[in-house]
C-alpha cells in the first residue's frame, strides 16, 4: 500500500509555512548535514569508482521516470522483448559504492533511517551531493548499479532472476506522463499488475494532494495531482524487482523483509458500508478490500476512504528480520513475500538489503555481520517511519484545521465507517475530512449522521465535531 504525500505549491500562505517548519523543529525532523558528513560525501563522489567485478551495461538504453522536480533517482529501466514475453533489467542506484562502512555518512544515515516529506520540502537521508549527484541516475555521465535482471512471461509471471553489479548510463530522464516513451513499459507494467490481482494482491492508490493558492479566506485549497498510468506501470516494475529480492532471500533463510498483517474484517465491512452510503461505486466482481481499493465516485470522497482503509490493516506492519520466530515473513498487500530494495538514496535499510541481494545472486556465503546488521535495522526503520508519519498526520491536521475554522458552529453531513475506544469514526461528505465523534460506538458503519463543527483551532491542529 503506498503512500502519497501532501505537497505545498509555491506562494501558500506563510503562516501556513511557519506551520510546517515549527512541526519539523517541535518533532526533531533533522535538518542541516554536519560539516563532517557534507565532506565526505563530497570527496566520496569526487573519486572514481572502479569498474572491477562490475558487468558493462552502459550500452543499454536505461531511463529513469519520476516526478518532474526529482533528482534523487533511485531506479532506471531497460525492458526487451523476449519471446513472448519481456527481459527487465532495473538499475538501483548504488548507495554502498560511495559510502564508508563506520564513516560520517554511514553514522548520520543511521541516525536519519529514511528520507523524510514535508508538504514544503523534505530531510533527505543523504547529502545532496550524493543523493542528487554522483549516485543518482541522473543521465550525466556513468553510474555504479546493483541491477536487477528478470524475465517475465507475457502473463506477468517473473522467471528466474540474478542481481549484480554494473556501470550503467542513463539515456534520459523523464517526468510522469512520458512513460509512453519507455519501450515496453505500458505492455510490462499491465502484465505485472494482471499476475498481482490474480495472486490476490491490494493496491491501496492515495493521489497526492497539494495545497495551492486559491481565493478563499484562508487563501489556499487542497487540490489532487493527477495520478498519471505510467506511475502506476513504474510501481509494478519497482514491485517485481522487490518481490524476487525477498524469495531469494526467503530461499536463503535470511534477510530484511517488508511485512503487513491481514485486514480486520469488521473495518473492511465498515468501509464498504461507508462506500455505498457516500454514493461511491466499487466493481461488482471486487469483495473485501479490494472493493474500497477500486471504488469510483469523487475524487476527494474516494482519497479519503482509501487514506481510512489504510487503517482497515492490524498493526504489524514494518520491517522484519528473517530468521525470528513465528511465520515465514508476508505482506499481506502483496499477497507475497516482500522486501524494499530499490529506494537506496530514501530508506537505509534498502542499502543493506542490496548488498545481501547480490551475495545470494552470485552463490557466495552470507557476509558476516549481515544477521547483525539485519536485526537491528527493524528498530530504526521503525522509529524513522515513526517521525515520518507523525509529521505527515500532524501537517494534514494543521491544514484541515485552517481549512475549517472559518466554519465553526457549521452543520455537516457525515458517514461512519468505523468505530474506535473514543467513538465513531466519520467521515464529512464535503469538505471529506475523517474525525472522530464522542460518544457514538454504538453507531452502525454506513450510518449517516449530522454533525456540527464545534472546534478548528490550527494552533492545536485539532478538528472536533459533536452531535447535531
Amino acid at each position: 500500500m503506498s503512500r502519497r504525500r501532501l505537497r505545498a505549491a509555491p506562494k501558500v500562505p506563510e503562516t501556513l509555512l511557519a506551520g510546517f517548519a515549527q512541526l519539523r523543529e517541535e518533532m526533531g525532523v533533522p535538518a542541516a548535514f554536519p560539516d563532517d558528513v557534507v565532506a565526505e560525501a563530497e570527496a566520496a563522489v569526487r573519486a572514481p569508482v572502479d569498474p572491477a567485478g562490475r558487468e558493462d551495461l552502459r550500452a543499454l538504453a536505461f531511463v529513469t521516470i519520476d516526478p518532474p522536480s526529482s533528482r534523487d533517482l533511485d531506479q532506471a529501466m531497460c525492458i526487451a522483448p523476449d519471446g513472448d514475453g519481456f527481459l527487465l533489467r532495473y538499475a538501483i542506484a548504488d548507495v554502498g559504492a560511495f559510502v564508508r562502512p563506520g564513516g560520517a555518512v554511514d553514522r548520520e544515515a543511521w541516525r536519519r533511517g529514511t528520507t523524510i516529506y514535508s508538504p514544503d520540502g523534505r530531510s533527505p537521508l543523504y547529502p545532496p551531493a550524493l543523493s542528487e549527484g554522483g549516485a543518482s541516475l541522473l543521465p550525466d555521465g556513468d553510474r555504479p548499479a546493483v541491477v536487477f535482471e528478470i524475465p517475465v512471461a507475457a502473463d506477468g509471471t517473473p522467471g528466474g532472476h540474478r542481481v549484480f553489479r554494473a556501470m550503467v548510463r542513463s539515456r534520459a530522464k523523464l517526468a510522469y506522463g512520458d512513460g509512453a516513451q519507455v519501450p515496453h513499459l505500458e505492455a510490462l507494467g499491465t502484465a505485472l499488475a494482471a499476475a498481482a490481482e490474480r495472486r490476490g494482491a491490494v493496491e491501496i492508490d492515495l493521489p497526492g494532494q497539494q495545497v495551492v493558492p486559491a481565493d478563499t479566506p484562508e487563501g489556499f485549497a487542497l487540490a489532487l495531482e493527477t495520478r498519471r498510468p505510467d506511475e502506476d506501470w513504474n510501481a509494478q516494475v519497482s514491485l517485481c524487482a522487490n518481490v524476487a529480492g525477498a524469495h531469494l532471500m526467503l530461499a536463503a533463510g535470511t534477510g530484511l523483509f517488508r511485512v503487513l498483517g491481514p485486514p480486520d474484517p469488521a473495518r473492511v465491512a465498515g468501509l464498504q458500508a461507508a462506500a455505498v452510503t457516500l454514493g461511491l461505486a466499487p466493481p461488482d466482481a471486487a469483495d473485501g478490500l479490494r472493493a474500497v481499493a477500486c471504488c469510483t465516485g469523487p475524487d476527494q470522497a474516494v482519497l479519503e476512504l482509501r487514506r481510512s482503509a489504510r487503517q482497515a490493516v492490524p498493526t504489524g506492519a514494518g520491517y522484519r528480520a528473517w530468521p525470528s520466530d513465528g511465520d515465514p515473513p508476508f505482506h499481506s498487500a502483496v499477497a507475497a513475500p516482500y522486501a524494499h530494495a530499490t529506494a537506496p538514496l530514501r530508506r537505509l535499510a534498502d542499502r543493506y538489503v542490496l548488498d545481501l541481494l547480490v551475495e545470494l545472486s552470485a552463490g557466495r556465503p552470507v557476509p558476516p555481520g549481515t544477521a547483525e546488521t539485519m536485526a537491528r535495522l527493524p528498530e530504526v526503520m521503525g522509529r524513522a517511519e515513526a517521525l515520518a508519519d507523525r509529521l505527515e498526520n500532524a501537517c494534514i491536521d494543521l491544514v484541515e484545521a485552517t481549512l475549517l475554522r472559518a466554519r465553526v458552529g457549521e452543520r455537516f453531513a457525515a458517514v461512519v465507517w468505523g468505530v474506535n475506544e473514543r467513538g465513531a469514526r466519520i467521515q464529512l461528505r464535503e469538505p471529506p475530512v475523517r474525525a472522530t465523534l464522542p460518544g457514538a460506538q454504538g453507531t452502525p458503519p454506513g450510518s449517516e449522521l449530522q454533525v456540527v463543527l464545534a472546534e478548528a483551532d490550527p494552533a492545536r491542529r485539532v478538528v472536533a465535531f459533536r452531535p447535531a
